[in-house]
């Protein structure tokens, strides 16, 4: 892998397959809904995703790779069986 981009899309494209990321982070733009009391598994699941984040920023390219094919595996076997 090659530039901080391109390791920032793939982090990127593993968050968004394992945590739907996008989604979350537009449910946070309703700072009132996204703070309720009963938002609290949201929160948590958005934590999880952001300590995830800083995990992933620290392996090694191989193991970014390896991360990013087993997204593509578990994608491929949803869409096929």
């Amino acid at each position: 892998m090659s530039g901080t981009t391109e390791r920032e899309l793939a982090i990127r494209r593993i968050l968004d397959a394992r945590f739907s990321l996008a989604a979350l982070e537009a449910f946070r733009t309703d700072a009132l809904e996204w703070n309720s009391a009963r938002n609290d598994m949201a929160r948590g699941i958005y934590g999880e995703a952001m300590r995830e984040s800083r995990r992933l920023e620290a392996v090694s390219d191989a193991e970014l790779e390896a991360e990013l094919a087993a997204v593509a595996f578990d994608e491929a076997r949803r869409r096929f069986g």
